[in-house]
């Protein structure tokens, strides 16, 4: 059970939902709450496997980061806009998804070529989730978007009286936590 292969396993299969969980830091600390992550995982790699296939891996990488980062703008401004619990809206839109997702893929399973599935395995997914990791540090410590994402948490009404835009970066912390979906579905 305490081998090194098993190890390298189980930090195999945690290190990439870890790189998710980066993202959602961001909205938790806001007092926020999506549960469309499993269908934006599935949405963006379905997109992200159809660029591949006319781009390579910049069509994977982008395909897939971009997709994320949209589905959690959207998921963001429905939230401000419609004044509705983040809970209840991603609920919603996670069934949206999920059906976006099988009317692009037909109901058939999806994938890429073997030749782009370097970030399948050791060691290239564990540097892309360090890459991960290091951004939302990098974002959270030395950004103001960190500093606001603190400021909201922390207490909203001061943040607003503070002239923080609190709306702006409630969105704004749904697009970034789709980027880390997005890493993720990479």
């Amino acid at each position: 059970f305490g081998t090194l292969a098993n190890l390298s396993s189980y930090a195999q299969q945690c290190i990439i939902q870890a790189t998710a969980a980066c993202g959602f830091y961001f909205i938790m600390v806001m007092g926020l709450f999506d549960f469309s992550l499993g269908s934006n995982i599935v949405l963006s790699a379905i997109v992200g496997s159809i660029c591949a296939s006319a781009a390579g891996y910049p069509g994977l990488i982008l395909g897939a980061v971009c997709c994320g980062a949209l589905v959690g703008f959207i998921n963001g401004i429905i939230y401000i806009k419609l004044k509705i619990p983040s809970i209840i809206v991603t609920v919603g839109m996670m069934l949206l998804y999920e059906c976006l997702a099988s009317m692009i893929s037909q109901g058939k399973l999806m994938g890429i070529s073997r030749d782009l599935q370097a970030f399948a395995s050791a060691p290239w997914n564990y540097i892309l989730a360090l890459t991960a990791f290091a951004l939302a540090f990098v974002i959270l410590r030395y950004t103001k978007i960190g500093t606001y994402t603190y400021a909201i948490g922390s207490n909203e009404s001061v943040a607003k009286k503070m002239g923080i835009r609190v709306d702006k970066y409630k969105v704004f912390a749904f697009a970034l936590y789709g980027v880390f979906v997005g890493i993720m579905s990479i």
